[in-house]
């Protein structure tokens, strides 16, 4: 509950940061018909679901992806609330990194030396194994900046998830989050999307489906 609770906030909270609004004293409200929004509208999940995803008074459609941010916080808690502080700092600065991406098809930069630290501190690889991950990473990057491959923020969370998981997760992750992008581009017809998001929600998946099969 607590992490369903917290997906719906960092969506808002990331958006007003982006608008440079007040996120600590103003209330939830609609984006559309600016209505203060009751208490019953606030709980996650269950109040998407019973408003079947639109305003309950202009019926405007609310994005899907407050409902997906909602379910993937509330399975990351699930996972890593009671067991590693570490690891789950590092996931919702992911988070938090795919929203800024979502909205605005970048993130600061000052994120990563964050990302970073929390990924190689929490790392169950050894460090050799960590530096040549460095190594091929700054590599590719480089190749990228001429070609133009690959946003380099998303190499840079990509170089993130292998080295705070392992090779079997980032194996799976990745393949799944190109394949989503891929539906979500031909369904929208966008040719551009957000890869971020894609990433972080599959990773998620992904420890979920692993932490099942673990516990079988």
């Amino acid at each position: 509950m607590y992490g369903s609770i917290i997906g719906s906030f960092l969506p808002l909270l990331v958006e007003r940061i982006i608008a440079k609004k007040n996120f600590i004293w103003s209330r939830s409200q609609c984006t559309v018909c600016c209505r203060k929004l009751d208490w019953f509208e606030l709980i996650p999940i269950f109040s998407f679901v019973t408003l079947r995803g639109k305003c309950r008074v202009c019926k405007i459609k609310l994005p899907y992806y407050l409902l997906v941010y909602e379910f993937s916080t509330g399975f990351l808690f699930t996972l890593y609330g009671e067991q590693s502080f570490k690891i789950l700092c590092l996931l919702i600065c992911f988070e938090i990194i795919s929203l800024f991406d979502l909205f605005t098809f970048q993130f600061s930069l000052w994120w990563l030396p964050l990302i970073f630290a929390l990924a190689i501190y929490d790392s169950p690889m050894p460090y050799n194994n960590i530096v040549s991950i460095l190594i091929l990473y700054l590599i590719i990057l480089l190749i990228n900046y001429k070609f133009k491959w690959i946003g380099n923020g998303d190499l840079d969370l990509l170089a993130c998830i292998l080295i705070s998981t392992n090779l079997m997760v980032f194996a799976h992750t990745l393949p799944l989050a190109s394949a989503s992008a891929l539906l979500y581009c031909w369904f929208k017809k966008n040719k551009v999307v957000p890869f971020t998001p894609f990433l972080f929600n599959n990773l998620i998946v992904v420890l979920f489906l692993k932490s099942i099969l673990v516990t079988m």
